[in-house]
């Protein structure tokens, strides 16, 4: 049994809950319906599926949504996908436009002379500008520019879906890519490639212009459409220049651009006057220019919202025919993060912004002497990726993201107040996931749903998989570990994070039932494992963290009874994995944080034997246990000297420890299983290619290595079982996409084509 690495700081956990990618709860109101079909790809000998894989949007520009000449509603949005939607007047339809992985961040629409939606957006996993448009019967879609050669990321690992400071890895892990700081919510450390910070508008001649960021270069990009054909260029690069860039055109079809020049902390300002690219800086006093947003008012001329940095502040600059003019709109404290500006009929401002110091949407506009600023949403932490239109009477309407609910949401102003619909809703789950088989061979995963913060379980029923939320009173659900008892019910043990515990779950047949385990004691209950004996009873282990002890509870028939299985001096008790013998008493793999190395202890019916498994320098992070027919330990596990994969597994005498991969950085989080022969099968993550890997330990003691899957950043912290027939089941997070994921080499003699499409009803 498997159980991984799952502890965070509070700073990674606060950011987590500000950029969780989101999903659409189906028992709201007007919410969307996800209308799910499932996902199969064959890799080889393997083939895989999508067990939970809801949308999953993050980078919303300024410029996601647009009105159209009837006033109704468009947007973008995207990460795993590109999504568009719109509005008929009557109901919202929503659907993928790009159904390839890893697409459609920093998304931006804008609506031709017949309505018809052009999309720019970014392409995460080609490090690509993508451009989509819909010419009345379907979509096309096009490449414009991405890298002549392959790229990898700065750390050399993550995509770019956890950029967001969702960084779900080991302390060892962590110190390769910087934690992002909460002043900066919007981190570029790791995306590589063309097309960040997107912006779409259209002349009035037809033509396509679009911004965007060169992240490889540092450099701010223009393309545009030049008699049918696509012309790029850089427009600027000295320095790092280009971020928030933000786009509109005049009736010459001239560009005007505002960016952020991240070198000198400037407001910076490009036109191009029809003969070359004029360049001004608009407000270099601290660190200011974030997050900006242009429009064109007046005679044309520039306006400009953007974050101040130094002071916290949303500020505004246009320009009065002579020069500059700024001011600041909101000195609330760290007040216009995501700013979005619009101009209405009488080329006044109308300003959507995020108070990142209260978590709320807020609205500015102009009028003629004062600003007016309105709470738009005040409910959790609302407004971070927001976009705003005004409509032909001039009331405004925004696009924006709630983080705490994970909705996409549509509000509306009717002059005295606002409204607000959800749209959509995702989640990014499988983070953590743990994985059995009913005696018949039938899948059944417990995971994390790392949204909503809640502990969920899947389960194939021979046509699909039926998912079900086990635990959502708090933040639950960490480092589930599942086991199956006699009539197949689960019993799942997990950590409460909002309380510290350890928690226990288990299926009565018609319902489930939590509860709290250790709870006089905090700190305790991270990388527990859970097995049942032959009597139906309940076995945990975990972790305490507050003593830095390995812990054992088990339920006496009457009574929960809980010991210290090691509370020597030394920090023992990490990534630990436990099985129960014959006799039903436990075998404990886990890691000694103190000399650095693989610990075992187990129970011999009177007290519990520690051994070291492997003395090696620093090895024995992320173990996996498993007991053979004769109840020997087999130990799969991580050696953090070398990067290493390895194996351990004692015959009786003496404990043998073999080297399974070593190339790169490979064995993160590895998960061993046995089959009936005592065969190891071993699948574990390559943290270098973000890749899933399966190791066989062959009848002539030899390892094959098979890739499962490696499109994207896939793999992470897999579990793995054997079925009754000796076949390999694997659950994985597929981080790219946000997805719980499944591999096997059957597939239940039934193929499905899984698709996630959000429906909305109105």
């Amino acid at each position: 049994m498997n159980v991984s690495d799952t502890s965070r700081s509070w700073l990674v956990k606060l950011l987590g809950l500000w950029l969780s990618l989101s999903l659409l709860a189906s028992s709201m109101a007007g919410a969307v319906s996800a209308q799910a079909s499932q996902s199969e790809q064959t890799q080889g000998a393997w083939i895989t599926q999508s067990v939970d894989a809801p949308s999953l949007f993050a980078y919303m520009t300024d410029r996601s949504l647009r009105l159209d000449s009837a006033n109704h509603p468009h947007i973008v949005f995207g990460g795993d996908h590109l999504y568009y939607g719109t509005h008929d007047g009557t109901s919202w339809s929503i659907q993928t436009v790009d159904g390839a992985n890893g697409v459609g961040m920093f998304a931006s629409i804008a609506l031709d002379a017949t309505d018809r939606p052009h999309i720019a957006y970014y392409d995460a996993l080609n490090g690509a500008l993508k451009y989509a448009y819909w010419n009345g019967t379907v979509w096309t879609i096009q490449t414009l520019d991405k890298p002549t050669t392959t790229l990898q990321t700065s750390a050399g690992v993550i995509s770019d879906r956890h950029t967001d400071g969702r960084v779900w890895r080991s302390p060892e892990v962590e110190s390769l890519v910087a934690i992002p700081s909460p002043q900066d919510l919007t981190p570029l450390s790791e995306m590589t490639g063309y097309g960040l910070y997107t912006s779409i508008t259209i002349d009035l001649a037809g033509n396509i212009h679009i911004s965007y960021y060169d992240s490889v270069n540092l450099d701010l990009k223009y393309a545009h459409t030049l008699l049918g054909s696509w012309q790029t260029q850089t427009v600027a690069s000295s320095g790092d220049v280009g971020q928030y860039s933000s786009l509109a055109v005049n009736s010459l079809g001239h560009a005007h651009i505002s960016y952020y020049d991240l070198t000198n902390g400037d407001l910076r300002y490009t036109y191009y006057n029809g003969t070359t690219w004029a360049y001004e800086t608009v407000d270099s006093t601290g660190d200011t220019g974030r997050y900006t947003s242009l429009a064109l008012g007046a005679s044309e001329r520039p306006a400009i919202s953007y974050y101040d940095e130094t002071n916290g502040h949303l500020r505004y600059a246009n320009y009065d025919g002579s020069k500059w003019v700024d001011q600041t709109v909101d000195v609330d404290n760290l007040t216009g993060q995501f700013t979005s500006l619009v101009m209405n009929a009488s080329n006044q401002p109308r300003i959507s912004y995020f108070d990142a110091e209260e978590g709320n949407l807020k609205y500015a506009a102009w009028m003629g002497s004062y600003w007016s600023i309105q709470y738009v949403a005040t409910d959790g932490v609302v407004g971070m990726y927001n976009a705003i239109d005004v409509d032909s009477t001039g009331y405004a309407r925004i696009l924006y993201y709630d983080a705490g609910e994970g909705l996409l949401n549509y509000a509306t102003y009717n002059g005295a107040n606002w409204s607000t619909a959800p749209l959509v809703q995702g989640a990014d789950v499988g983070v953590n996931s743990t994985i059995a088989f009913t005696s018949t061979g039938s899948p059944r995963i417990a995971y994390f749903d790392d949204t909503h913060d809640n502990l969920k379980y899947a389960y194939w029923t021979g046509t699909e998989w039926v998912n079900q939320v086990v635990d959502s009173f708090g933040e639950v659900g960490l480092n589930p570990s599942l086991v199956l008892d006699a009539a197949g019910n689960p019993h799942i043990s997990y950590y409460d994070i909002t309380n510290q515990h350890l928690k226990y779950a288990h299926w009565t047949g018609s319902a489930w039932l939590s509860e709290t385990m250790d709870g006089a004691n905090p700190q305790t209950g991270l990388y527990s494992s859970i097995d049942i004996d032959s009597n139906g009873r309940v076995h945990i282990a975990y972790y305490d963290a507050k003593n830095a002890n390995l812990k054992y509870v088990y339920w006496s028939g009457t009574a929960w009874v809980y010991l210290v299985a090691d509370g020597n001096d030394n920090l023992s008790g990490k990534y630990l994995s436990m099985e129960l013998d014959a006799n039903n008493w436990p075998h404990i793999s886990y890691y000694d944080e103190t000399e650095k190395c693989l610990r075992y202890t187990y129970f011999n019916g009177s007290a519990f034997v520690y051994q070291k498994a492997d003395d090696s320098p620093e090895v024995g992070m992320y173990t996996s246990l498993e007991l053979d027919a004769a109840g020997h330990p087999h130990i799969a596990y991580f050696a953090d000297y070398d990067d290493d994969l390895k194996y351990a597994y004692f015959d009786g005498t003496a404990w043998h420890a073999e080297t399974v991969a070593s190339t790169g950085m490979v064995g993160f989080y590895p998960s061993l299983a046995l089959d009936s022969a005592g065969q190891a099968h071993i699948a574990y993550y390559d943290l270098l290619a973000t890749k899933l890997m399966y190791a066989y330990r062959t009848p002539t003691l030899t390892w094959e290595i098979t890739t499962i899957e490696e499109a994207g950043d896939i793999g992470w912290m897999p579990s793995i079982a054997i079925s009754p027939d000796d076949q390999p089941g694997i659950s994985y997070y597929d981080a790219t996409n946000g997805d719980l994921k499944y591999a096997s080499t059957t597939i239940f003699n039934v193929t499905y084509q899984y698709t996630f499409l959000p429906l909305v009803t109105k």
